[in-house]
């Protein structure tokens, strides 16, 4: 009896788990999260171009790689949680001092709904939606060149150096 009930309890954890694994994996695909429609990214961005551009040329400055997210925030300043010689390194944090760059972050964050920014070599991503192997957003070229964000598989051209891009 004894042996009955612990085998039955075993074998109930493996199923338990393996569904959760399961649901985890294909939930996303089942329910189909609704993704923001490209034509509103491409309207938010043209609505506040200047907004984007002060904190592209403002993030620019830094020589280093970065991340803001949209929950960095302390107090009134955010904080940059990843700065870094190397790309994909956890670096130091910093909290960003600037003003202004607090306030425009402030809006593109709560107003605008964005989730993040990541600067790298070449690059300023502002990240619109991200979830379990999508991601989209606009995209800064720093040199003029295409953006090389690994996992882009759409990057098309909105004007000079701004990209709308997809990532899977």
């Amino acid at each position: 009896m004894k042996k009955k009930i612990i085998t039955i309890v075993a074998f109930s954890v493996v199923l338990l788990t393996l569904g959760r694994a399961i649901i985890g994996w294909y939930l996303p695909d089942i329910l189909e999260y609704p993704h923001v429609p490209k034509e509103r990214i491409l309207y938010e961005y043209k609505k506040n171009k200047l907004l984007f551009s002060d904190i592209a040329i403002t993030l620019s400055r830094y020589n280093k790689y970065i991340a803001v997210d949209s929950d960095s925030r302390e107090g009134n300043n955010y904080i940059i949680w990843r700065e870094s010689d190397k790309e994909n390194t956890l670096g130091s944090e910093s909290k960003i001092s600037d003003e202004l760059l607090n306030s425009n972050l402030s809006t593109l964050f709560v107003k605008l709904k964005y989730k993040g920014i990541d600067k790298t070599e070449n690059g300023i991503y502002f990240l619109r939606q991200t979830d379990i192997g999508f991601e989209q957003g606009i995209a800064f070229s720093l040199d003029g060149n295409k953006p090389n964000w690994p996992l882009i598989n759409v990057l098309e051209p909105i004007e000079g150096n701004w990209y709308y891009y997809e990532s899977k």
